[in-house]
């Protein structure tokens, strides 16, 4: 008589809350399968009273819970990422125009990338769900490249998806001089610390 393998669980559902794919890149690239559905809500601008903390933390929460109320049994997460020059936030250009003013300040210059991160675990037994937020933060300086290069790039990339006109994926890496910090924080998401809470909120961790 031959008996049966054992059968396999099957893998807790993991939603990513954003339409992001340098976020999605680094999840599949650490070995977790998951879906992607984008939490859709506005972004309004930082309030003058709110840290960037505060501010960040409060979007990753909101897009986490927006994906998290519509599925109950999975893990979610949601997460934000703004350019800080100066104290001032730097948001996405509408434009090769405002692509190319805000290169030309950012050039030469160290700034900073904060990465807000909100994971929600699944629906427990007694009706609760447990919660994880963290922030993390790297510094960036852009080579000072020329008017002519900077041009270039915009007409060549494209930047207008990207907080401050330049995503460190791709073509934009060669923009970029000196990285102090995660690089995945940069990118969007801290994939390590995301992948130490997933697990304490009992998710398996990556696919084997």
């Amino acid at each position: 008589m031959t008996s049966k393998p054992p059968s396999r669980r099957p893998s807790p559902t993991l939603i990513l809350a954003s339409a992001s794919p340098g976020r999605a890149e680094l999840l599949r690239s650490a070995g977790f399968r998951f879906r992607q559905i984008a939490a859709g809500i506005p972004e309004p601008p930082r309030p003058s009273h709110l840290t960037i903390r505060t501010y960040l933390l409060t979007l990753a929460t909101a897009k986490a819970n927006t994906i998290a109320q519509h599925h109950p049994r999975a893990f979610i997460i949601g997460a934000d990422t703004v350019l800080e020059f100066d104290g001032a936030l730097i948001g996405k250009p509408a434009h090769a125009a405002a692509a190319f003013t805000m290169l030309r300040r950012l050039r030469g210059q160290p700034h900073r990338i904060w990465t807000a991160v909100c994971l929600i675990g699944p629906t427990s037994d007694d009706g609760s769900r447990r919660i994880h937020r963290f922030v993390d933060k790297a510094q960036v300086t852009l080579r000072a490249w020329s008017d002519a290069q900077l041009r270039r790039y915009i007409r060549t990339e494209r930047p207008f998806f990207c907080a401050g006109a330049y995503a460190v994926q791709g073509g934009g890496l060669a923009l970029v001089q000196a990285i102090r910090g995660d690089i995945a924080t940069v990118i969007g998401l801290p994939i390590d610390t995301v992948t130490r809470h997933l697990i304490e909120l009992g998710h398996p961790g990556p696919a084997r």
